[in-house]
């Protein structure tokens, strides 16, 4: 389980991943991984633009928010424990695809 400790590392990561959320790519970047691995590059549906999780969240009654600042992160980590009901939180992060071995 993450710590605020954890958290408070990715604070450089976190500021460099703000301008990767600003515009709004999503993608499966652990399905593309995979696809690399069995040498299937460009298989359709990895990319989904669009795809607004908060939205989707808020849709099946968690509470949610979209988060790029580390502060703000922190708050919303620590208040979720308290909730009676699921918080999903979203927080930008590099769109790069990972080799598996």
């Amino acid at each position: 389980m993450a710590t605020l400790e954890t958290i408070s590392e990715a604070d450089s990561v976190t500021k460099t991943a703000r301008s990767h959320s600003e515009q709004s790519v999503r993608e499966y970047c652990i399905l593309k991984s995979f696809a690399a691995l069995e040498q299937t590059p460009g298989v359709p549906g990895l990319d989904i633009p669009g795809f607004d999780v908060v939205s989707i969240a808020k849709g099946y009654g968690c509470d949610a928010a979209r988060l790029a600042d580390l502060e703000a992160i922190k708050k919303a980590a620590v208040e979720a424990w308290s909730k009676s009901k699921p918080t999903v939180l979203e927080i930008p992060i590099f769109p790069q695809v990972p080799p598996l071995l």
